[in-house]
């Protein structure tokens, strides 16, 4: 081995090229005489060939895949979707387009394209399909059969965390949990690759990223087996078009006529639906409502802190909660359209039951305003804003003002100022205020909105 000390000396000597060939010769025969497995020398210089390149997976998958995987972007975020069929039809997560009913599409080759949001999973099932107007020269994804995942295997997720458009990262299967209908893996996923595909080597899509648990390093996708589930449905048109589908299943639905006052309710689990993000109670209730109608939706309970959330007929939503029983969630509205609205009525936090009251009322004025320095003054410096309204005679109102930031004082007047009515608290534990009058002629009234002692902020002031 004398020959070769200067080889392993961490000296350069420069050879001839004969010398350096006669030597590696060598040298891979001392190797091999001395039992050692074969060492392939290579320079780090000379690069690999495409065709090993080309048996890379992550290669393979990208190139398979990657012109197939979207970013989705509405109006209050954006995620991930994947081409699964030729004619524009685009796979992704219910919660990444919920409060959209449509969202642009961008492709991988630079294209913005109009997407509609045309089906939702339902109960709790995080899935929804866009379609894409005018689809030309898409390239689409297959889905795998769940029966060929196993744990172990390798990953790849494509999606856009960030906004980095068109991201992959890679991983195994960690776990597959069939009856949530859910893949753990460990492949990298953040916000944004929400509704992007979770695939395997082939390219072919074995579930939808849905959410992460950061501190388990955990990211989870629903399985394959749900989606094609979900896609029968579309096909047979089972699959619901609104939003408020998925956000569980409601096991009674009351429908009511407006007004409807001081309607009795409860929230329990033998009656209640479960909503799905917060596993919170909640009870469903329609009613026909007109395009431009003002209306006010209220609910009170002494049990829980109650919430609201209202959908119209496109499924468009608000929400209102209150922070402690014996409080008020108010919902104050100009509706969008004629058609039916549905009103979840619901707890604020999981697993609370109990009595409440819910009241739909339309509304005879309503401002939803703010007091704040520079306001005027009342005689007692506090500030306060006034507004008016027209009655009739012997018209019986009720005027509410709600406020989450300060509590709120309201009272009814004449046009010569003369105070008719006021109130300050609605009852003992609500800074909400609240009176009933019945008006003793035709004309214009005044309402004036302030603090009880001092403070400023948000709020609303609603007749009905």
């Amino acid at each position: 081995m004398q020959r070769f000390s200067a080889l392993f000396s961490g000296k350069v000597v420069p050879l001839p090229a004969r010398a350096l060939v006669s030597s590696t010769i060598a040298l891979s025969l001392a190797i091999a005489g001395s039992g050692l497995s074969e060492v392939i020398l290579s320079s780090p210089n000379l690069p690999l060939t495409q065709a090993a390149i080309a048996k890379d997976p992550g290669v393979r998958v990208a190139e398979r895949a990657g012109n197939s995987v979207v970013t989705l972007r509405g109006k209050k975020g954006y995620g991930s979707g994947s081409i699964i069929r030729d004619n524009g039809l685009i796979l992704t997560n219910a919660h990444v387009v919920k409060d959209d009913l449509t969202v642009s599409v961008v492709l991988n080759d630079g294209r913005t394209l109009t997407g509609d949001v045309v089906a939702y999973g339902t109960d709790c099932l995080d899935l929804a399909l866009v379609k894409v107007r005018n689809p030309s020269k898409l390239r689409t994804i297959d889905i795998a059969r769940l029966d060929r995942v196993q744990q172990g295997q390798q990953v790849f997720a494509i999606g856009s965390p960030g906004l980095l458009d068109n991201s992959m990262t890679s991983g195994i299967v960690s776990r597959i949990i069939t009856k949530d209908g859910l893949i753990q893996t460990d492949a990298s996923i953040r916000p944004g690759n929400s509704g992007g595909p979770l695939l395997n080597s082939d390219g072919q899509i074995i579930g939808v990223n849905t959410f992460i648990k950061p501190a388990q390093n955990a990211a989870f996708a629903i399985t394959s087996d749900r989606v094609q589930a979900f896609l029968k449905d579309f096909d047979q048109g089972k699959a619901p078009t609104q939003p408020s589908a998925a956000v569980g299943h409601s096991k009674n639905v009351q429908t009511v006529s407006l007004p409807t006052s001081q309607l009795r309710g409860e929230l329990n689990s033998r009656n209640s639906g479960v909503f799905c993000k917060t596993g919170s109670l909640f009870n469903e209730y329609t009613f026909q409502g007109k395009a431009g109608q003002n209306v006010m939706i209220s609910m009170t309970s002494q049990a829980f802190a109650p919430a609201l959330t209202v959908y119209a007929p496109d499924g468009l939503s608000k929400s209102d909660f209150s922070y402690r029983p014996g409080t008020t969630a108010t919902i104050v509205t100009d509706l969008p359209r004629t058609g039916t609205y549905r009103v979840l009525a619901n707890s604020s936090r999981p697993k609370e039951a109990g009595a409440y009251t819910l009241n739909v009322t339309p509304l005879v004025f309503w401002r939803r305003d703010r007091l704040q320095a520079g306001d005027p003054l009342t005689a007692e410096g506090k500030l306060y804003r006034e507004y008016s309204f027209t009655g009739k005679a012997n018209q019986d109102v009720a005027i509410v003002a709600v406020s989450k930031q300060f509590d709120i004082h309201v009272c009814l007047s004449d046009t010569t100022g003369k105070r008719l009515a006021c109130n300050d608290n609605v009852n003992l534990k609500s800074t909400d205020a609240g009176l009933s009058f019945k008006l003793p002629k035709a004309g214009a009234y005044k309402i004036t909105v302030a603090p009880a002692k001092r403070g400023q902020g948000d709020f609303i002031v609603a007749v009905k």
